[in-house]
Order: structure tokens, then C-alpha cells, then sequence
């Protein structure tokens, strides 16, 4: 939970799993360092999410990790570092140059801002254009020249891992050529020599992130982005990624804090370095290639398109100054001028072709949605998963009875694992005679099926993930469609929320209960006011702390409100951002709030108390 009532300190659930036991909507406890029989727990900090392209390579150096020390040394990992946040990556960057965490895995690009330099060669523009020279330069000796510069700031490079080329992505139409980028705001990670190249081509770039991103992408605020074709289905706008501009490749650090790395005894210090190497290679020889990620881009139904050789040609001419001034750099120089031979020897990136995204077709077929309505349940076993190939630990989490609540485009899917009761939120729309499903960003799912009403039973087909590059999430999406869903319950018309002005009290009991420290539960207890009408809420705590009151704006999804906070201090850190989201049902004088995301203790506590209606 952001702090959002002055002077409320943060208070968060911890997101820190163990690696081998993880989903995209599920969080496991870990041992801790010094357990019993001797085991060591290392941190690791990680802005990714499990199942994405960095959070597999996690995964498995977690994997080697336990395997290469028989048990002894594990890996437990805080995913998400920087959620919905600026400055992601440094933020997780941080936590282990502070000591905090004792690893990391960060991308190479994001060490600049925090003062290491030593990287910046490889984020040159127009140097790493090729998966054979991207898969070269992290395996080769300039590679520990690359890392050199981490000591500087109190941390060791473990290895460079290769995640992908990147691309530039336009919301509307394609970014080709400068005139494309010229006064246009790119959502960019944030790097100092990955800005440069952007604003080499007169675009402003700005790590936008969380709702904010969402927003202003939807408001047609932002132009484009910066990612990889193995992304950027996961991004919250439809873009169209420009193939055969490249401007560079991407690569993520597995790092240690060098004083935690140096007080480990010498056969953990070389499990740490051989599963780091281990995860390279593995990195190198499992991760789709472009070109397969661009396969997969196509058929998830969204755009590619190809620059014509003279607006390319544009492009590495306006962003030439950027990699002058590495060349000419005392530290940068030597090192691209190493990374360029290596590029030269791997060869060209083979060529690319262009396609349209389905959803500039006609949609034949076309499904009315509002059929979906209601409550549908089935099971599909943790037996089933490991029958199909899924990994133990996703198996336990993804699967079991599974209830799905649809309505008005919004669904809350809920299910009972072997890791206990489990729920997501998302949305669902139609695409011609398919079903898109889009989880929040939380649990990260992003998939189409072909529905069949039959009775009460609706049966799939054409099942696909949009995770390009995901075959785990594929078998999961297939699993969850295998088996004939069951309606358990019809929905009404959304009934319409009852505005009005609602009270409760919220004891500062009731938030230490669940895990809030006692100065935040001191200053966010006491008689609530809240009053919704006309699209507006304002939220009023009537207590010795005298804080102040805090207002903003709600959107309607059937059942399900988001209250999004006004910008300002009054709202603290929830200044301009979503406060909580969920679905309302009417009690005796009141409503009562489910299913709020985010899943937070406070949040859960505060607001999903009964209401009583005052007036």
C-alpha cells in the first residue's frame, strides 16, 4: 500500500518467494538464513515478474543454485521491485548496493544513473543489432570488462545474461524514422545512454510505469515505447513494433554484494558463479530468437513493420553522436571497440518481414460477450498439470477448482491450489469469434480462446497465450480451457452502486492485527466518512491525528469499482494513482467490498469493512 494519508508510512505485503515455488498470482514462504541443517538463503532482488523473460532466467539460476549446493545455499527472491514506480530497475539495483538484498538481477542499461559506467558500451546504439552477437558479447572476455565497474558501487558481476533485442513500438502507427520521434514521449525503462539514443531523435523519454503508464497511453498521451518483441504484448497499449530498428540489445546482471559474496565460504562462492554461468548458457540456448518472437508477435494478432533502408539509415544517423562520444570515452572506447568485433564476427541479423495486426480486418464471426455472463466452475488437477509437462511447483500453484465470475467485460477468476485459495482480476473482450482475456498487472496474464455455449457449459478451442515466448504459460492457458466450464450461477444486470455517504470505524487494533506497525495504524485509525456521488469520492478520518482529507475519482466495471486518487499531497503517496480496486455487494444498510486488489493487509482492513449507508 502506498502511503497515502500524511504522515502514513509504508506498509507493503512482502513479495518475497521461493523461486521454486512460484506463479504469477501466488507467494510462498521461504526458509531463512541459518535454518536448521546448516542452510544459507541468499535475497535476490528482481524488478521483473515470474514467467516473464527475466524471471525465468531467475528462476533457473535459483533452480542451479540449490541443485549445484545439494540444498545448502537457496535462493528466495522479492519479485517486482519498483511496482508501478519510476526508476524501477534502480530501485531493485539499490537494494543490494544498501545491503539490503544480497543479490540482484538487473538489466545492464539501468546501472548508469546509480554511476557505473563500465556497461554503458553496450547499450552503444546500432552495435548489438543480432541475437548470434548479443549471445557472443555476454559469453566473451570483454564481458568482465563490461561488469568491472560494479566493484565501484559495493557489488560483483556474476555474469551477463541475454534477454533480447530491442525495438521501438508506436501506439497508433509505427516509429520509423526521426520525424516519427520528434517532440513524442517513449516510455523507456530509465538509462542514461538509452535516453540519449531517444532524445538523440528528438523524443522525450520517461519511464512511465503502473497506472500512471496505463492512462496516459490510453489518454494518447504517449506515442511509443521502447521494448522487445518478447514484451510487448505486455504492454497496456497495442503498438506496432518496428522490426529492423535495433538499437540495441538487451542484457541482465546477476550480481552479489561484494562484502555478502566475500563472507560466503569458497565452495558457495563458486556454486553462486557456476549457476550464474549455467544460467547463461541457458539463457542462450532456450530464449526465442527475434525472429521467433516476431512470429509470435504476428499471431497474437498485433502489428510488425519494416523501415524502409533510408529511414533506417535516418536513424543511425541522428543517434551517431551518442556513440561518438562512447568511442571517445577513456573507459567506454576500448570496451565497444571489443563488442564491435565480436558484433562483426557474428554476422547480420537475418532479414524481416512486415504484418498487420488481425484487429485491421473485418471480424467475421463476431461473439456477443454478454453470453459469458455469470458464474462458471470446474476443476482441473495439480495431476493434470504434471501430466502436461508443467514444473511441480506451477502445477501446485496454478491449478485446482477454479471459479470464474464474468460480467460486463470485468471477470474476478478464483481458485483453491495446493498453495491454498488464490484469486486475479482482469478484463475480457471480444476479437472477432475469440475471448481476450487480460489480467491486472499483478498476476500478468495475457490470452485469447475460442468460445462454445452448449446448455449451461461453455467449451474452448483455440486456446493461445499472448506471453510471447511462454510456452509455460501456454500449457497453463490450454489446462484452464481443457474441461467444459460449468454455470453455477446467473448474473442480473450490473445493478447500479448506490452512491451516497458511508461511514465505518477502523480501530487501530484491527490494522496491527494484520500486520501494520503501530505508528501507521495510530495515524490511518478512527471514524471513516466516505462519500461517493457523481464519479467523485472523498475520504474523511475523523481522529486524534487530524489528517487530512483525500478525494479523487471512481470508475465502474459491472460490479467492480477502481478509486483513483487526486493528485496532491493531500493523498500522500497515493497522489495520482489508483488507491484500491473491487466488487461491491449490498449488505443490511451498506455494501461491503471483495476481491480488493492490491492485495494488501492494509488495504483489506480498511476497506473491506462493512459500510453503513448515513445518508
Amino acid at each position: 500500500m502506498r502511503p497515502w494519508k500524511i504522515p502514513f508510512t509504508r506498509f507493503c505485503v512482502s513479495a518475497v518467494v521461493t523461486a521454486l515455488a512460484v506463479s504469477g498470482c501466488a507467494a510462498v514462504g521461504a526458509d531463512k538464513s541459518g535454518g536448521a541443517g546448516g542452510v544459507t538463503t541468499l535475497r535476490l532482488a528482481s524488478p521483473d515478474f515470474p514467467g516473464s523473460p527475466a524471471g525465468q532466467d531467475v528462476q533457473h539460476f535459483a533452480e542451479r543454485v540449490r541443485s549445484l549446493s545439494g540444498g545448502r545455499l537457496r535462493v528466495e527472491v522479492t519479485w517486482e521491485i519498483g511496482k508501478a514506480e519510476r526508476s524501477w530497475d534502480q530501485k531493485a539495483a539499490q537494494l543490494v548496493i544498501d545491503g539490503d538484498h544480497d543479490l540482484g538481477f538487473i538489466p545492464a542499461g539501468a546501472w548508469d544513473v546509480l554511476g557505473v559506467t563500465s556497461l554503458q558500451a553496450l547499450q552503444a546504439p546500432f552495435l548489438v543489432t543480432s541475437d548470434a552477437a548479443l549471445d557472443a558479447v555476454v559469453a566473451a572476455p570483454v564481458a568482465d570488462d563490461l561488469m568491472a565497474g560494479l566493484n565501484d558501487v559495493g557489488v560483483t558481476g556474476l555474469a551477463l545474461v541475454p534477454e533480447g533485442l530491442r525495438h521501438p513500438v508506436g501506439f497508433g502507427s509505427p516509429l520509423q524514422e526521426p520525424a516519427d520521434f520528434t517532440g513524442a514521449l517513449i516510455r523507456a525503462p530509465r538509462g542514461d545512454v538509452s535516453w540519449a539514443v531517444l532524445r538523440a531523435l528528438g523524443a522525450d523519454p520517461q519511464d512511465l510505469n503502473g497506472d500512471e503508464a496505463v492512462t496516459m497511453i490510453q489518454d494518447g498521451l504517449v506515442r511509443g515505447a521502447e521494448s522487445s518483441a518478447a514484451r510487448v504484448t505486455t504492454l497496456p497499449g497495442q503498438g506496432v513494433l518496428t522490426a529492423n530498428i535495433t538499437p540495441y540489445g538487451k542484457a541482465n546482471v546477476l550480481v552479489a554484494g561484494s562484502e555478502v559474496l566475500a563472507a560466503l565460504p569458497d565452495d558457495q562462492q563458486e556454486v553462486l558463479r557456476q549457476a550464474a554461468v549455467d544460467t547463461r548458457g541457458h539463457a542462450v540456448a532456450t530464449r526465442p530468437s527475434d525472429a521467433e518472437a516476431l512470429a509470435g508477435v504476428c499471431s497474437a494478432g498485433l502489428s510488425v513493420a519494416v523501415a524502409t533502408d533510408e529511414q533506417r539509415a535516418a536513424v543511425v544517423t541522428a543517434t551517431q553522436p551518442v556513440r561518438d562520444g562512447l568511442e571517445a570515452d577513456g573507459e567506454s572506447g576500448p570496451i565497444l571497440e571489443q563488442i564491435a568485433e565480436i558484433a562483426d564476427a557474428a554476422g547480420p541479423q537475418p532479414a524481416v518481414t512486415a504484418c498487420a495486426s488481425a484487429g485491421s480486418e473485418p471480424a467475421t464471426g463476431a461473439l456477443d460477450v454478454s453470453a459469458l455472463a455469470g458464474v462458471w466452475r470446474y476443476e482441473v488437477t495439480y495431476e493434470d498439470g504434471l501430466d502436461a509437462g508443467l514444473p511441480e511447483a506451477k502445477a501446485a500453484a496454478e491449478l485446482g477448482v477454479q471459479t470464474v465470475r464474468m460480467e460486463a467485460g470485468a471477470y474476478e477468476w478464483s481458485w483453491r491450489s495446493r498453495l491454498g485459495a488464490q484469486t486475479c482480476n482482469g478484463t475480457y473482450a471480444d476479437d472477432g469469434a475469440l475471448v481476450v482475456f487480460t489480467d491486472e498487472p499483478r498476476c500478468g496474464g495475457h490470452w485469447e480462446a475460442r468460445p462454445q455455449l452448449s446448455g449451461a457449459d461453455i467449451a474452448w478451442t483455440d486456446v493461445r497465450t499472448r506471453v510471447v515466448g511462454d510456452q509455460i504459460d501456454q500449457t497453463v492457458r490450454e489446462l484452464l480451457h481443457s474441461t467444459p466450464w460449468r454455470k453455477v450461477e446467473d448474473l442480473p444486470g450490473a445493478p447500479v452502486f448506490p452512491e451516497g455517504v458511508y461511514r465505518w470505524r477502523i480501530t487501530e487494533r484491527d490494522l496491527t492485527s494484520v500486520g501494520v506497525d503501530g505508528s501507521t495504524a495510530y495515524f490511518n485509525s478512527g471514524v471513516i466518512t466516505f462519500t461517493v456521488a457523481d464519479g467523485r469520492w472523498l475520504h474523511q478520518t475523523d481522529s486524534v491525528a487530524e489528517q487530512p482529507d483525500c478525494g479523487g475519482t471512481y470508475e465502474v466495471a459491472g460490479a467492480r469499482l477502481t478509486f483513483t486518487a487526486d493528485a496532491g499531497p493531500q493523498c500522500g503517496g497515493a497522489s495520482g494513482s489508483v488507491l484500491f480496486g473491487g466488487s461491491w455487494t449490498s449488505t443490511d444498510g451498506g455494501i461491503r467490498f471483495t476481491g480488493i486488489e492490491p492485495a494488501d493487509p492494509f488495504l483489506q482492513a480498511s476497506f473491506g469493512t462493512v459500510w453503513q449507508r448515513i445518508s
